[in-house]
């Protein structure tokens, strides 16, 4: 960043706190698979940092990331893509606690069908609510994508 470029209200707010965010996509499945079947997603755990309470961030428009769901089936498969609330964390990493709140990771959709050796694209938003509670946390959010 140039010396002279005036920060944006979010930026300095960023400067003063860091705040991490871990994404954790745990797949599951409904029903079994064959041992020629797959069913994956990507990234498996992306860490955002910076993220300042208060300001809605499109992780899509800001870095470029998305949920990718391939489908290696020789049919239609839909997904249900779920947040898990925090009391369904499994195990939270070390140094994170789960996200208190689901509604802050928002999903550009909950359900969506991938066409036979397609990929399917989901999008996201993280809006963490303005509170000086929420400054230097850094919390889990686990996903669970299921057929």
């Amino acid at each position: 960043m140039m010396q002279n470029q005036k920060l944006l209200p979010f930026q300095e707010k960023a400067k003063k706190a860091r705040f991490l965010l871990l994404l954790a996509l745990l797949l599951s499945l409904l029903g079994s698979l064959s041992g020629k079947e797959f069913i994956g997603a990507e990234p498996a755990v992306i860490a955002l940092q910076d993220i300042v309470p208060g300001y809605e961030y499109d992780i899509y428009q800001i870095a470029g990331y998305e949920i990718i769901i391939p489908n290696s089936l020789g049919d239609h498969s839909m997904y249900v893509i779920k947040v898990n609330p925090p009391e369904k964390v499994k195990k939270p990493l070390k140094g994170f606690l789960p996200l208190p709140d689901p509604d802050w990771f928002e999903l550009s959709e909950d359900t969506i069908e991938v066409e036979p050796f397609d990929t399917g694209r989901v999008r996201y938003k993280i809006k963490v609510p303005e509170g000086d509670e929420y400054f230097n946390q850094a919390y889990q959010i686990e996903i669970n994508i299921k057929r």
